[in-house]
C-alpha cells in the first residue's frame, strides 16, 4: 500500500511535464507563424510601428500631422467666351466665367515629383470691383495640354479622365471659389503626368462671373491649388 501514493505523484510529475511541453511547443510555433517586428519608418505608407512591432493604419488625427501643405500657382492658363474666338490670357487680369457669354477658364498646374496626395483644392476669387450675383453650378474637369495662344472656343481642350467635380455654388467678394479637386489631380498623377490641366464652367445666363486671372491685381487673390502631401 505504501507504494500506491509514489506511483500517483510520478503520474502526476509526467503529466505536468507533458503539459508543459505542449505549452512551450505552442508557444514556439505561433512564433513561427508571427511576421517579423517593425522597425520605425518601415511600415507601409498610411501606418505607423506600435511597441508590440506590428504596423497598424494612422487614425486621421495621426495623419494630419504627417503632411505638408505646398501652394501651386499656375503655368499656363487661357480663357474662352461665346462672343470672342478667345482671350489673350497674357494681357487679362480678369476672366468670364458662365453666364450669357458661356466663359470657360483653362488652367495649368505642375505636380509634385514626390508625397501622396491627401488634399487638393482649387480656389478662384472674384476679380476686384466684381459683384457676383446668384447661384450657379460649376463643373471643373480635366482636359488634354492646350496651348493658350491657340486656346479657342470653338476647338476646346479636349476633356480627359473620368472623375468630374461639380458644386452648387453662391459666390462672395469676401470669399474664394473653392473646389475639392483631389480625385482629378490623383488620376494626373496615376497616369504619370508632370501637370494637371483644369477646366472650369458654369452655367447660367445674364453677367458671367468675374474671376481674378493669374495676372489680377491683388497677388492673394490669384488662382491657386493648395495641397496635402504625406
Amino acid at each position: 500500500m505504501a507504494r500506491q501514493p509514489l506511483a500517483l505523484l510520478r503520474t502526476a510529475t509526467l503529466r505536468t511535464a507533458t503539459l508543459l511541453l505542449a505549452v512551450l511547443l505552442a508557444t514556439a510555433l505561433a512564433g513561427c507563424d508571427r511576421a517579423p517586428a517593425c522597425a520605425p519608418g518601415a511600415c507601409p505608407s498610411g501606418t505607423v510601428c506600435e511597441l508590440d512591432g506590428t504596423c497598424r493604419p494612422l487614425a486621421d488625427r495621426d495623419a494630419l500631422r504627417f503632411t505638408r501643405a505646398l501652394r501651386l500657382a499656375p503655368t499656363a492658363w487661357g480663357a474662352t467666351r461665346r462672343d470672342r474666338r478667345s482671350e489673350v490670357a497674357r494681357d487679362l487680369d480678369e476672366w468670364a466665367l458662365g453666364g450669357g457669354v458661356d466663359g470657360t477658364v483653362h488652367l495649368r498646374f505642375p505636380l509634385p515629383e514626390e508625397g501622396e496626395i491627401m488634399a487638393a483644392v482649387l480656389a478662384l476669387w472674384p476679380a476686384p470691383g466684381a459683384r457676383p450675383e446668384g447661384r450657379r453650378r460649376v463643373v471643373v474637369a480635366r482636359t488634354a495640354p492646350f496651348d493658350p495662344a491657340t486656346l479657342q472656343r470653338r476647338l476646346p481642350a479636349r476633356r480627359v479622365g473620368r472623375a468630374r467635380v461639380a458644386r452648387e455654388l453662391t459666390a462672395s467678394v469676401a470669399r474664394p471659389l473653392r473646389f475639392d479637386v483631389t480625385a482629378l489631380v490623383r488620376e494626373a498623377r496615376e497616369e504619370g503626368a508632370e501637370a494637371v490641366h483644369l477646366a472650369l464652367e458654369a452655367g447660367g445666363d445674364g453677367d458671367p462671373w468675374r474671376v481674378a486671372s493669374p495676372l489680377g491685381r491683388v497677388p492673394r487673390r490669384r488662382p491657386r491649388l493648395d495641397l496635402r502631401l504625406r
